[in-house]
């Protein structure tokens, strides 16, 4: 998976270190999903291996602890839409018989909710560096208001995440009160991802 976002916010706090935003943009996924009968002699097999794509939306807060580093908790939707999947032919038992059964069609939905939770590090900040005192901290009783003083700066980055999991649901039934139940469907996830950002 991937996407392309924008991201607008505003700073907050005390002394400016607290960033609330939120982002949206494109996303795409690579999937693949296989369909296969099973103890059917060959095993017939319909599927899906291509690009998807979607939209994603979020929300985030980053919190700088001291300049060089800044703690991050990002909350991402993404919606890919639904998508029309093949189904292969199959048998109906009706024991002790068999009959064929027509491949049909299926329809996929896939949306994806990620929490995302780092740390961050500034490059080329010194890694112990604390915060300076601001001018008010060094102000005398009686002295005059030095003003404040407009000042801009344009921050430039990327983060890279890498992350992997794997789930396995079988479904099993049996049509012979002396054998043990037999595997009818197995549902499977296996999902490696890396995800990048630029900002």
């Amino acid at each position: 998976m991937g996407s392309l976002t924008g991201r607008v916010g505003f700073v907050t706090g005390a002394q400016g270190h607290a960033l609330i935003y939120a982002k949206a943009g494109g996303a795409w996924l690579q999937e693949r999903i296989d369909v296969t009968t099973n103890a059917v002699i060959p095993p017939m097999s319909t599927g899906f291996d291509g690009l998807r794509w979607g939209w994603t939306a979020g929300a985030g807060v980053e919190k700088a602890l001291t300049p060089a580093w800044s703690f991050k908790l990002e909350y991402d939707y993404a919606n890919f839409g639904s998508l029309s999947a093949s189904t292969p032919g199959s048998f109906v038992l009706l024991f002790p018989f068999a009959f064929s059964t027509p491949g049909g069609t299926t329809s996929i939905n896939q949306s994806l909710q990620t929490l995302k939770v780092g740390l961050n590090y500034k490059i080329g900040e010194n890694l112990s560096a604390q915060w300076e005192p601001s001018a008010s901290d060094y102000r005398l009783r009686g002295a005059t208001d030095p003003g404040y003083i407009a000042d801009t700066e344009i921050e430039v980055g990327g983060r890279v995440w890498y992350s992997s999991g794997k789930f396995q649901k079988d479904l099993g039934a049996s049509f012979d009160p002396t054998q043990q139940n037999q595997l009818i469907s197995r549902l499977t996830y296996d999902s490696p991802a890396a995800s990048g950002e630029l900002f």
